[in-house]
């Protein structure tokens, strides 16, 4: 769950502590799907292909101030077909809002506690259950065995009609529906956590200062960041985006970033941290990402909506303007940053073989009315991913 304490607000991925089902109301990545409306639920056909998408994560995000989002929850899903790489519609966020009276759930408090008891008990029985599978493994190949040689004394025709099980005509058959889709087989808790006031104010500082230059502002951030950075990380930061960014006169060979010498700079021991990148013009946009992201490498989420820290961007190319992102389409309201995916969550979710999703930072909008519809249970909001090149 996500307070509104005015802070930006951290998402860490950790193993489920009880099942993550809808009446538990969790913020999770991956697995089943936890559903909050339990009907209407939305087609998650990608736009462009019609394949089924993926999910990925859901933020329950409740509006203390709002009886129409008492429960509130944001799904989060993407399309894995190469084709559509790059597409409007590849990434789709969807929108549940339910009253602390409804349908579904019970108003009371979901028993949490009681969940991640039955849940450890569970897993127990399971552990347990794999133990005394093992046992049996042994006994199962004899009686394979004894059914070979069962096999050769048995007429020809006999064992087929023995063992083919009957058709049943009468049952039916599966057909897929409008809310069909892709897991992802790894399953995580989402751990909702302030970010330190310091890192949140110094991150608003440096965004509040894009527009200075170097020789006013950022030359000096080099030297600020260069104090609390692990200089190995400075030097995979060169190797990966000093290229992109140096001026042609002053562009380096990427053979040269090869040599963590180089890197460093060279046999000049008296070289810094700013000699490296004065002149060269770094992205200040990826500085300021890689600070934030620096002081909690794991993070996977930055839930930003009651902040006034602007979008975290990692590159200064391919970014989109508050004015830029559309209205809702349902009430006509501007749509406000709620939330931002970042990268590092690719390091720690295992996707199917052949999908491979890459990204810079992934920003999802939502109504700034919390609109509700007489028709629709999942109203879809805006995302724009921002691309890691």
């Amino acid at each position: 769950m996500v307070d509104s304490e005015g802070s930006v607000r951290l998402g860490f991925l950790k193993k489920p502590t009880y099942e993550l089902k809808s009446e538990f109301f969790p913020s999770k990545v991956g697995g089943e799907v936890a559903w909050l409306s339990q009907k209407n639920l939305p087609d998650l056909s990608c736009k462009n292909c019609g394949a089924p998408m993926v999910f990925l994560l859901q933020v329950y995000a409740p509006i203390d101030d709002n009886d129409d989002a008492f429960h509130r929850t944001i799904f989060v899903f993407f399309c894995t077909q190469k084709k559509c790489a790059g597409l409007k519609g590849t990434y789709r966020a969807f929108r549940s809002q339910l009253k602390i009276e409804n349908e579904f759930f019970s108003h009371q408090a979901p028993d949490i506690e009681g969940a991640m008891k039955a849940f450890k008990e569970m897993k127990i029985k399971e552990k347990n259950s794999k133990k005394s599978a093992q046992k049996v493994t042994s006994t199962d190949a004899t009686a394979k065995d004894g059914d070979e040689e069962e096999k050769k004394n048995t007429p020809d025709g006999e064992e087929s009609k023995r063992s083919e099980p009957e058709s049943d005509e009468s049952s039916p058959k599966e057909t897929p529906n409008a809310s069909d889709y892709q897991k992802i087989t790894t399953e995580f808790e989402l751990d909702i956590y302030g970010e330190e006031e310091e890192v949140t104010k110094q991150i608003r500082d440096m965004q509040s200062n894009y527009d200075k230059s170097y020789e006013d502002y950022w030359d000096q951030q080099y030297i600020y960041l260069a104090s609390r950075q692990d200089q190995k990380l400075i030097q995979k930061m060169l190797k990966n985006y000093a290229k992109e960014y140096v001026n042609e006169a002053q562009e380096l060979e990427s053979e040269e970033f090869q040599d963590s010498g180089a890197a460093a700079g060279g046999d000049n021991e008296d070289t810094t941290f700013l000699d490296i990148f004065k002149g060269n013009k770094v992205d200040k946009h990826f500085l300021v990402f890689n600070y934030a992201s620096q002081q909690h490498p794991k993070q996977v989420l930055r839930y930003t909506y009651y902040s006034q820290n602007g979008p975290l961007w990692y590159l200064d190319k391919k970014q989109i303007k508050s004015k830029e992102v559309p209205k809702c389409p349902n009430c006509r309201s501007t749509r406000k940053l709620e939330f931002q995916i970042m990268p590092q969550i690719l390091n720690f979710v295992e996707f199917a073989e052949g999908v491979d999703p890459d990204w810079g930072v992934i920003n999802v909008y939502s109504c700034r009315n919390h609109c509700v519809s007489d028709t629709q249970d999942y109203l879809e909001e805006f995302v724009h991913k921002q691309d890691s090149d």
